[in-house]
């Protein structure tokens, strides 16, 4: 089985650098293609399905900074509510620390959390109900900018 997706999209960044806030907030528009495969067997005969849907997706990603070097980042982003079309959910929440930050390279750990979720159903006389819910997902992982 395939549940693979692939997005693009824009996000405007604000940046609020007043005393004890540093906040950035990104409101974001996306569109996703979702690449979905499965082939069944039973007694001896096969049966596949693939097809790729397309949605359009909304969201708001954040970043605070509590301390200099540490921030909390977190992520919302969701399809449109109209039916009929495929649904994809995404929210991460992340906690990052920056053990260099000098000129212009950034090497930073990060650890957190994430949660997707799949809803397609189409009206076919037979209809595809394809529902999937994958996390908590543990992220741990670093990051270099340069």
């Amino acid at each position: 089985m395939n549940l693979s997706w692939y997005e693009i999209g824009y996000q405007y960044n604000v940046h609020f650098g007043k005393e004890r806030m540093n906040l950035s907030i990104a409101p974001t528009a996306a569109f996703a293609l979702w690449d979905f495969s499965t082939e069944l067997e039973s007694n001896g005969e096969k049966n596949s399905r693939s097809y790729i849907k397309g949605t359009p997706r909304v969201g708001l990603e954040f970043e605070w900074f509590p301390v200099k070097r540490f921030s909390v980042s977190g992520k919302a982003i969701g399809s449109l509510p109209f039916n009929n079309i495929l649904h994809i959910y995404t929210v991460v929440l992340t906690g990052k620390y920056d053990l260099i930050d000098k000129d212009r390279l950034k090497i930073s750990l990060f650890m957190g959390v994430e949660y997707n979720q799949i809803d397609f159903e189409d009206s076919q006389t037979e209809p595809n109900h394809v529902k999937a819910n994958m996390g908590p997902l543990g992220l741990a992982g670093a990051e270099i900018r340069f």
